[in-house]
Protein backbone atom coordinates (compact mmCIF):
# COMPACT_ATOMS: atom_id res chain seq x y z
CA UNK A 1 0.00 0.00 0.00
CA UNK A 2 1.19 3.47 -0.63
CA UNK A 3 0.43 5.84 2.13
CA UNK A 4 -1.22 9.30 1.80
CA UNK A 5 0.72 12.47 2.21
CA UNK A 6 -1.68 14.13 4.95
CA UNK A 7 -2.09 13.43 8.64
CA UNK A 8 -5.12 12.05 8.59
CA UNK A 9 -6.01 9.12 10.97
CA UNK A 10 -6.56 5.75 8.86
CA UNK A 11 -7.48 1.91 10.99
CA UNK A 12 -5.70 -0.94 9.85
CA UNK A 13 -8.03 -3.94 10.43
CA UNK A 14 -6.48 -7.49 10.69
CA UNK A 15 -8.88 -10.45 10.28
CA UNK A 16 -8.23 -13.81 11.32
CA UNK A 17 -8.92 -17.37 11.76
CA UNK A 18 -7.64 -19.25 14.65
CA UNK A 19 -4.30 -20.89 14.00
CA UNK A 20 -4.51 -24.69 12.57
CA UNK A 21 -3.32 -26.39 16.15
CA UNK A 22 -2.83 -25.93 19.56
CA UNK A 23 0.98 -25.70 19.65
CA UNK A 24 0.46 -22.69 16.35
CA UNK A 25 0.77 -19.14 16.80
CA UNK A 26 0.88 -16.06 14.54
CA UNK A 27 2.48 -12.41 14.57
CA UNK A 28 1.72 -9.99 12.64
CA UNK A 29 2.82 -6.32 12.46
CA UNK A 30 3.43 -3.23 9.95
CA UNK A 31 6.23 -2.14 7.98
CA UNK A 32 7.34 0.41 6.37
CA UNK A 33 9.30 1.32 3.52
CA UNK A 34 10.66 4.73 1.20
CA UNK A 35 10.61 2.84 -1.94
CA UNK A 36 8.59 -0.51 -1.81
CA UNK A 37 11.48 -2.98 -1.99
CA UNK A 38 14.20 -2.21 0.55
CA UNK A 39 14.88 -0.71 3.67
CA UNK A 40 11.56 -2.38 5.43
CA UNK A 41 11.57 -0.88 8.94
CA UNK A 42 8.52 -1.95 11.95
CA UNK A 43 6.52 0.56 12.21
CA UNK A 44 5.95 2.19 15.96
CA UNK A 45 2.80 0.90 17.35
CA UNK A 46 1.98 -1.46 14.42
CA UNK A 47 2.42 -5.26 16.45
CA UNK A 48 -0.92 -6.71 16.65
CA UNK A 49 -1.78 -9.39 19.20
CA UNK A 50 -0.44 -12.42 18.51
CA UNK A 51 -3.25 -15.10 16.91
CA UNK A 52 -3.46 -18.35 19.05
CA UNK A 53 -5.71 -21.77 18.63
CA UNK A 54 -8.20 -20.49 20.95
CA UNK A 55 -10.60 -18.17 18.66
CA UNK A 56 -10.98 -15.90 15.59
CA UNK A 57 -8.98 -12.71 15.73
CA UNK A 58 -10.36 -9.22 14.66
CA UNK A 59 -7.96 -6.66 16.00
CA UNK A 60 -7.61 -2.84 14.57
CA UNK A 61 -4.78 -0.37 14.20
CA UNK A 62 -5.31 3.22 13.87
CA UNK A 63 -2.68 5.21 12.18
CA UNK A 64 -1.72 8.10 10.82
CA UNK A 65 -0.64 6.70 7.52
CA UNK A 66 0.77 10.27 6.26
CA UNK A 67 3.19 10.49 8.61
CA UNK A 68 5.04 7.18 7.66
CA UNK A 69 7.62 5.94 4.91
CA UNK A 70 5.64 6.31 1.20
CA UNK A 71 4.94 2.16 1.39
CA UNK A 72 3.44 -0.07 3.81
CA UNK A 73 2.87 -4.11 4.42
CA UNK A 74 1.20 -6.65 6.54
CA UNK A 75 4.57 -8.69 7.81
CA UNK A 76 4.32 -12.29 9.75
CA UNK A 77 5.85 -14.97 11.47
CA UNK A 78 4.28 -18.26 12.11
CA UNK A 79 5.68 -20.97 14.64
CA UNK A 80 4.17 -24.61 15.69
CA UNK A 81 4.35 -27.67 13.88
CA UNK A 82 3.36 -27.10 10.33
CA UNK A 83 1.72 -23.65 11.33
CA UNK A 84 -1.53 -22.48 9.06
CA UNK A 85 -3.54 -19.26 9.17
CA UNK A 86 -5.83 -18.12 6.86
CA UNK A 87 -5.94 -13.87 7.66
CA UNK A 88 -6.44 -10.83 5.82
CA UNK A 89 -5.60 -7.32 6.34
CA UNK A 90 -7.31 -4.10 4.89
CA UNK A 91 -7.21 -0.02 5.53
CA UNK A 92 -9.92 1.96 6.18
CA UNK A 93 -10.22 5.54 5.64
CA UNK A 94 -11.52 8.89 3.57
CA UNK A 95 -10.42 8.80 -0.13
CA UNK A 96 -7.38 10.42 -1.11
CA UNK A 97 -7.59 12.76 -4.16
CA UNK A 98 -4.38 14.04 -5.86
Amino acid sequence: YQTRPNGKLDVIVLNSDATQAADNTADFKLQESADGSTGWTDVAGGAFTQVVNAAASFQTKSLRLGELKAHLRLAYTLAGTSPKVIASAEIVGDKHYS
